[in-house]
């Protein structure tokens, strides 16, 4: 009964017939009002925060890698970083945008650091390996979501949106080998111990 006459109520205030004395609804307090979608000028900045955060990421793997696998991938995501901004510089002609900051690039490089804060302190060979492959794969994660949360939905510019796509396609196929290069190296690791247990630890 009290549901009923809660639902009455509320249809009264909705067609404008409610109780006399009735408390106005709050408004919405400005931090909790939704912010309005990225301008293509700050989307072009997540891509330009992607690209530079996926070198600095892929740095510490180029000359500290122990397994030639990892300096490889390292190299690789590397040249792919490097490949697209020079398309963002070609873009930013084609099309006049300039890269602007904001919170999504502010947040992504952040995170990103954070996710590879480990590394320094942790000495060449296989546990470093594991740290940058494990840093990586969630640097490449954070950049694949800042594409397909933050920035494809809002692109307006049809050569931003088509970039947007081949960014986090490139970036999905770097994660797919970084995820294949971690399994593998573990799996090597996990067959050295047996050995040296079968062995008697000789």
């Amino acid at each position: 009964m009290a549901i009923f006459k809660f639902l009455i109520v509320g249809a009264m205030v909705v067609l404008g017939g409610a109780p006399a004395g009735a408390a106005t609804p709050p408004t919405l307090p400005p931090a909790a009002l939704p912010s309005p979608p990225a301008s293509d000028d700050e989307l072009l900045g997540v891509l330009a925060t992607i690209h530079a955060v996926s070198r600095e990421a892929a740095a510490p793997g180029r000359t500290r890698g122990t397994s030639r696998e990892v300096r490889a991938l390292a190299e690789t995501i590397t040249r792919h970083a490097a490949a697209g901004q020079r398309r963002l510089r070609a873009l930013s002609v084609q099309t006049g945008l300039r890269a602007s900051g904001g919170d999504t690039s502010d947040g992504l490089r952040f995170a990103a650091r954070r996710a590879l804060a480990e590394l320094p302190a942790e000495p060449r060979g296989a546990g470093f390996d594991e740290i940058w492959l494990k840093g990586q794969i969630e640097a490449l994660m954070l950049g694949i979501g800042a594409v397909n949360n933050e920035a494809r939905p809002y692109a307006q510019a049809p050569g931003l949106r088509a970039e947007l796509v081949t960014v986090v396609e490139q970036a999905a196929a770097d994660l797919a080998a970084a995820e294949a290069l971690r399994a593998a190296l573990a799996g090597s690791t996990r067959s050295g111990e047996s050995a040296l247990v079968r062995g008697g630890g000789q």
